[in-house]
């Protein structure tokens, strides 16, 4: 055997029931709307940002940072920084999550490394949920690849992406958050195997959740606005499918 590809459910399953590592959020240059829920246990908004050309609108101010990251870390499993326009500049992103690893070191999820898309709340979110899939994921393919050693199977192992692509394990283990809807994605080419139908409904209903998304002349729509899982709208490209909390168990 050389080659496994590896489906899974559990990030899906994992945001839905709340499940996942706590995490500590730095926003620069801007403060959340009152009505946002930010899926984040501790977080602070300091001063910095950028235009929507890259401009500095107000400089980082490093002191402010060393005080934040000193605050919101504490009881946290990783951090998160998400800075305005850090799509068109990442400098300030890059500068805070490099202070965070020399005073934490704990692992740090930068806004502009998962997405370039614009929108603030989608691309924090998104960060967020990858850092709470960290351990969960990093524990769930740390042990598929203990128990293939344990049988002597060495094989490369690629991981479904949410838009039915693929991605190493390794790869999969940073962008965890990239592996939302990877079991659908797998379960839509499967059904269309077995019910050879090109133009077809498909509704998946799991131990967890229930999955419904289209075959539109056999290949799946995409979702290039970012997958939604249960309130949750994020910045990964995935399936165009809509997907609840319930499942058979």
């Amino acid at each position: 055997m050389s080659l496994i590809g590896l489906s899974t459910t559990l990030a899906t399953n994992s945001i839905l029931q709340g499940k996942g590592g706590e995490v500590g959020l730095i926003g620069i240059g801007w403060h959340p709307e009152p009505s946002w829920n930010l899926p984040c246990k501790k977080a602070r908004f300091i001063r910095g940002g950028f235009d929507s050309i890259g401009r500095t609108v107000e400089t980082l101010d490093l002191d402010e940072l060393k005080d934040a990251i000193q605050e919101v870390s504490q009881g946290m499993d990783a951090m998160v920084v998400s800075c305005m326009f850090g799509v068109y500049n990442s400098w300030q992103e890059d500068e805070a999550a490099e202070m965070i690893k020399k005073m934490t070191n704990l692992p740090v999820v930068a806004g502009h490394t998962l997405t370039g898309e614009l929108g603030i709340k989608e691309r924090t979110i998104t960060a967020i949920l990858n850092a709470k899939l960290l351990p969960i994921i990093n524990d769930f393919l740390a042990s598929i690849k203990s128990s293939l050693s344990k049988r002597g199977i060495d094989a490369r192992i690629l991981v479904f992406k949410g838009d039915g692509g693929l991605m190493t394990i390794e790869t999969a283990m940073e962008r965890p958050v990239e592996t939302i809807l990877s079991g659908p994605a797998a379960s839509l080419m499967g059904a269309n195997v077995l019910a050879e139908l090109d133009n077809c409904i498909l509704v998946d209903v799991g131990g967890t959740s229930t999955d419904i998304a289209y075959l539109d002349h056999g290949f799946p729509r995409i979702n290039f606005d970012g997958a939604m899982v249960g309130h949750w709208r994020t910045r990964v490209k995935a399936l165009d499918m809509w997907t609840c909390g319930l499942g058979g168990d």
